[in-house]
């Protein structure tokens, strides 16, 4: 695995650290698989997985506070000089090139779903985790009007809002504030996300919160890193993916709060998808 691009997070005791215990797809015991230690000794870190599901994640981790405040601030450390030049280039490039950069695959997929199940294009639309807003001007492509972005990171929700005049809530998806604006503009037809369950802290509470911004018949459609493909570096020393789910065990989560899994064909070794529904 090609370590190039990664960098170092310099966990110090001032880090306010807690435990994850349970299984978030079916509350089983975390059984430890490793133990990370460091600062002389001083820290550990241990990895669990559940007996039950395969899943795989840390059972120490920080709290929810500091991993908000790293995506928010530190993740995409892209120095701001100028917010509308780099807006503005952006605008530019897909202005000539469209969606040359957009995934193939997620494309196709979402292209498919939209032929093969039936959604309300009326209805608002939300991304988790938007970046730098591409995914939301493809659903525009596709029909959508009514689009709206969460993201975390300040840089990435500024420059998704200037260079594709997209409204975008910054914020963590749990955030108070956050959830108080999503509520507004509830029921959504349709909440996506693309790899960022594995990020977030409680990926139970990211699903029954998006399950409580639909009504029966809202569509879910999520992409996540594959635990059976992933490489155990990136599994066991790779901090910011704090979960890694079989196909199993996130459509255990997704059901668990309220969502019947529709299609999961598109998986494939190393990366998981779902198109799920609402239940009643």
């Amino acid at each position: 695995l090609e370590l190039d691009d990664w960098r170092t997070v310099e966990i110090t005791d001032d880090v306010p650290f807690g435990i994850q215990k349970a299984c978030p797809a079916d509350d089983m015991e975390l059984i430890p698989l490793c133990t990370l230690v460091g600062n002389n000794g001083n820290k550990t870190l241990r990895i669990g997985s559940c007996p039950s599901c395969g899943y795989v994640g840390y059972i120490d981790r920080p709290m929810k506070s500091w991993i908000n405040k790293f995506y928010a601030e530190t993740w995409d450390n892209a120095a701001r000089i100028n917010g509308e030049a780099e807006a503005a280039a952006r605008r530019e490039e897909f202005a000539k090139n469209g969606f040359d950069g957009f995934s193939n695959v997620r494309a196709n997929q979402l292209e498919r779903f939209l032929r093969q199940y039936t959604f309300s294009k009326d209805k608002p639309v939300l991304e988790i985790g938007c970046g730098y807003g591409t995914s939301l001007k493809f659903l525009e492509k596709l029909g959508f009007s009514k689009l709206y972005g969460i993201e975390t990171s300040r840089h990435r929700a500024e420059i998704a809002s200037r260079a594709y005049d997209l409204q975008v809530f910054t914020g963590a998806f749990e955030d108070s504030q956050v959830q108080q604006s999503c509520r507004k503009l509830a029921p959504f037809g349709l909440i996506t996300s693309h790899h960022v369950m594995e990020h977030v802290f409680n990926p139970g509470e990211v699903i029954r919160l998006a399950s409580g911004l639909q009504e029966e018949g809202g569509h879910l459609v999520i992409s996540l890193p594959n635990s059976k493909g992933e490489p155990s570096m990136q599994t066991i020393v790779y901090w910011p993916h704090l979960h890694s789910f079989t196909k199993e065990s996130f459509a255990r989560l997704l059901q668990r709060y309220g969502y019947e899994v529709l299609d999961d064909s598109f998986t494939v070794k190393r990366e998981l998808f779902f198109l799920a529904r609402k239940r009643g």
